[in-house]
């Protein structure tokens, strides 16, 4: 038996996700397909949410669960970083 070389690892990763990746390198993600990515399925639906609405951040505490939002370019983010993000505070 012979080993995968880790690219393809990370293609079929990538596929598995509903993220394709193109000749020259692109990422292609299939909006249809995102579930299950987060570890906490009850958490799905923030970043169905988030897609969907074209939200550039979620706020939240709960950072660590949500941070495979940012394959969509979803910043996740505390509500003091939002604020200093919108120069509402330093």
């Amino acid at each position: 038996m012979f080993a995968l070389h880790p690219f393809i690892k990370y293609l079929h990763v990538c596929r598995g996700m509903g993220i394709f990746v193109e000749n020259n390198g692109n990422c292609i993600i299939d909006p249809g397909h995102r579930r299950p990515l987060l570890k906490d399925p009850d958490d799905d639906f923030l970043l169905d949410l988030a897609v969907e609405s074209q939200a550039d951040y979620i706020i939240t505490y709960n950072q660590k669960d949500l941070q495979p939002s940012e394959i969509f370019g979803i910043k996740v983010v505390t509500p003091k970083q939002f604020l200093q993000a919108m120069g509402e505070i330093q």
